[in-house]
């Protein structure tokens, strides 16, 4: 018998890409623009081949993927739906497509193999590459801080088309210095065009690794090493999510005592949280002032067409409930929160099926499952990586985990 092993054979290199394509400077490199073509079409090509040493493993061991098939008829029914309405609103787009029919269709089996073993090896390799990550960025981030000038540059479309600076190719600063909390530091932004999208991916390996992954010591230093890294970002969300993830943790790991001594942390926790949001408040102005204008315009666009949205490829019905000033040329036209760009595009069906039902019905599965999806939907509340892959397999993989 031929003993078929899935771990780490192609894994490694999925998880790699699909890193990769969360707005990476290499993915956003306006000067090789096929770069981002080629990492999504590797996204596309492990997961086959992922998929396919699943399904004859399932086979070799006589498991039922009657369920598989189920779920990805039930999937078809309502991404034709989806598509045939946005067909109707002006199309849908080629990455969409990717997006939403092709690449879950092709992760799925992979996914549901890996439930069937009860392992999720593949989030194991998520945070050791992340952790690799932040390793390395934090050795250029301390290099930064003590004023080693970068070596290189790099051009990305990113908002308007511009230049970043970095190191060796490994690391880069395209957004410099703020004011976080009582410094002014550069923010670390490893490999990635700002520091909201290395945050979301940091805090996305926190969380599988704290509630997904049996065991994981609050203290050890896998724990610490994302959670320094998530707070050399200064972002706000990352570093809130954070905070709560580990006093979820430790709320369900003590008793008696510990339970007590709690009551007198949490306010402590809940004040550490008001001097970060206030620090955003104070320094970042602007930024805060766009995420209200966001949450506005998003709830605004979404009315004008509740149930099926305004369609997946019509930002502009966003931009047109705008502050006038912010798509002015030169303004800050850029939305910053993935769950209202769901419900203004994609509606109520949209945000029903591709984000609340895979939530509940993952939270419904354990306390830990419980408190990932909570703070995976606070991270997607302020964070605009709903139209990315990685988000796709998270959901994807909620959806399989419940079948």
């Amino acid at each position: 018998m031929i003993k078929i092993k899935t771990e780490g054979f192609l894994a490694y290199p999925l998880i790699i890409a699909l890193i990769l394509s969360m707005n990476t400077v290499y993915y956003k490199d306006y000067t090789s623009p096929n770069v981002a073509k080629f990492i999504v079409g590797a996204v596309l090509l492990f997961s086959i081949g992922l998929s396919v040493i699943s399904v004859l493993d399932m086979k070799q061991k006589k498991i039922s993927i009657q369920p598989l098939l189920l779920f990805i008829l039930k999937y078809l029914g309502l991404t034709g739906v989806l598509f045939l309405v946005n067909l109707l609103k002006g199309g849908i787009g080629l990455y969409n497509v990717t997006l939403i029919l092709l690449f879950p269709l092709f992760i799925s089996p992979f996914l549901y193999h890996e439930k069937v073993k009860k392992s999720f090896y593949v989030l194991t390799i998520y945070k050791k590459v992340v952790l690799f990550l932040s390793v390395m960025s934090l050795f250029f981030w301390i290099l930064s801080l003590m004023n080693v000038s970068p070596n290189m540059t790099k051009v990305v479309f990113w908002g308007p088309v511009h230049q970043v600076s970095g190191y060796y190719n490994l690391q880069f600063i395209p957004q410099g210095s703020v004011q976080f909390l009582w410094f002014t530091i550069v923010r670390n932004c490893g490999i990635f065009v700002e520091a909201p999208m290395f945050a979301f991916v940091l805090s996305l390996a926190l969380l599988f690794h704290l509630f997904i992954e049996p065991d994981a010591k609050i203290l050890g230093i896998q724990t610490i090493l994302l959670s320094v890294t998530i707070i050399s970002t200064t972002s706000t969300t990352g570093v809130v999510v954070m905070i709560l993830a580990i006093l979820l943790v430790i709320s369900r790991r003590v008793n008696g005592v510990g339970r007590f001594a709690l009551l007198f942390l949490f306010p402590v926790v809940m004040l550490i949280i008001f001097v970060v949001v206030q620090s955003k408040v104070q320094n970042m102005a602007g930024s805060v002032d766009t995420r209200i204008d966001d949450i506005i315009a998003g709830v605004s666009a979404w009315k004008s067409n509740p149930i099926f949205g305004n369609g997946l490829k019509n930002i502009g019905a966003i931009s047109n409930y705008m502050d006038p000033s912010r798509v002015l040329s030169g303004g800050n036209s850029g939305f910053s929160s993935g769950f209202f760009q769901i419900l203004a595009l994609g509606g109520v069906f949209y945000t029903l099926f591709w984000l609340v039902i895979p939530l509940f019905n993952f939270a419904r599965k354990s306390v830990n499952y419980r408190n990932f999806s909570i703070l995976f939907f606070l991270l997607i509340l302020v964070s605009l990586v709903n139209d990315t892959l990685l988000y796709y397999f998270v959901i994807i993989l909620m959806m399989v985990t419940t079948i």
